[in-house]
């Protein structure tokens, strides 16, 4: 589905980028050693690899009309999809976009919570490489890097999601306030130019 969304609507679907990433990994190194190490090791390189996708998203890049966003920006997206849009007035001309662009381009603390939270995501997710990278060089045996590795991962996820849950509720909190006052000011300047938005 991310594919035929990518060629037919021209649009990319984060989730299915890392998803179809993560499975084309895979199966190459299946396909190329079929050792036990190495196959153990398999999910960290995948995970290194999404790592190296949060931090590539990073980079500013513009074509056309696209513009390179943070992995995590368009996975909020779709998560925060169903909410109505933001009506508002600049230079004279009425805008309609979806709540998440509009504090992404309006709130500074948004945008850098978003790009924050992204970069955590890409380094630690390749710290989590290495170390296991570290147990497959180590004399370790099969079932100690299983064992271990269970442990790093589980122990990764679980703090980043407390982080996740944490620090998002309170980049949330500062960045409504913020737009809560970036909308009441943009509707002042309306007023001045006697331009209206249409809320129907």
């Amino acid at each position: 589905m991310s594919i035929f969304e990518i060629v037919w609507y021209r649009t990319v679907n984060p989730l299915g980028l890392v998803i179809i990433f993560g499975f084309v990994i895979s199966a190459v190194i299946s396909v190329i050693d079929g050792n036990p190490r190495v196959l153990l090791l398999r999910e960290s390189i995948v995970t290194c690899a999404t790592g190296v996708l949060f931090l590539m998203s990073m980079i500013p890049f513009h074509y056309k009309k696209w513009t390179n966003k943070p992995l995590i920006y368009g996975v909020t997206k779709q998560m925060m999809s169903l909410l109505p849009p933001v009506k508002y007035v600049y230079q004279g001309e009425v805008i309609e976009e979806s709540r998440l662009e509009f504090c992404w381009k309006w709130s500074p603390v948004f945008k850098r919570g978003m790009l924050t939270m992204n970069a955590a995501w890409g380094v630690i997710l390749i710290l989590e490489f290495v170390a296991k990278l570290a147990m497959y060089f180590s004399s370790l045996t099969v079932d100690q890097m299983v064992m271990y590795g269970n442990i790093i991962l589980g122990v990764t996820l679980g703090c980043m999601g407390l982080f996740n849950a944490v620090y998002g509720r309170i980049i949330r909190l500062r960045s409504m306030e913020e737009c809560k006052v970036v909308q009441k000011r943009l509707e002042e300047e309306a007023e001045q130019q006697h331009v209206y938005v249409d809320e129907a």
